[in-house]
């Protein structure tokens, strides 16, 4: 995109200064090029409520639902949401919460709303390991699902629900956003 463009033409002309600093070229032709202008508005990657509920329609199966909803519920990162275990998950009254295992070791508990908690529940079935689970051949559940999948998975449902390009991360910035209100 725009903003990647931008980001190889500024490291260019960076490069270019250096050499012009350390007298290899008397010249930077990188700026002469205007830079790309692009909206990096935050407020364009927020999913409404009502969107995310959109978002969850256009999921196909059960578990690409639940994805997409501990996604929102959680605020948590993919790489966060994708290694949550059952054993991560525990009942508190009012509902549940889950334990995210975040960067640098960063582990918190989030809060799970008593609808959603018995909906997730009901999902678990049979005793797995993960709650995502992924991979050929691993119904045992020995094998969480990969990011690459879940990228693709939200990405086809916010297509089906007509909102274009849609990553994981919105709904950390979706879930933020209805905390904050």
């Amino acid at each position: 995109g725009q903003a990647s463009q931008k980001q190889k033409l500024d490291t260019m002309s960076g490069l270019f200064e250096f050499a012009r600093d350390m007298d290899h070229v008397r010249k930077n032709p990188f700026k002469l090029i205007q830079r790309p202008k692009y909206k990096k508005e935050l407020t364009d990657r927020i999913l409404t409520p009502d969107e995310v509920d959109r978002l969850i329609a256009g999921a196909i199966r059960l578990q690409d639902k639940m994805l997409i909803r501990l996604l929102y519920y959680s605020g948590g990162r993919i790489t966060e949401v994708l290694s949550v275990k059952w054993s991560d998950l525990v009942e508190r009254e009012g509902g549940g919460q889950v334990t995210l295992f975040g960067k640098d070791g960063v582990t918190r508990a989030v809060l799970i709303p008593s609808p959603f908690w018995e909906e997730l529940n009901a999902f678990r079935g049979h005793q797995r390991e993960y709650v995502f689970r992924g991979g050929h051949g691993t119904r045992d559940g020995s094998r969480s699902l990969n990011r690459k999948s879940a990228w693709y998975i939200v990405n086809q449902a916010a297509k089906r629900a007509k909102l274009g390009n849609v990553s994981p991360h919105w709904l950390r910035h979706a879930h933020a956003t209805e905390a904050l209100e």
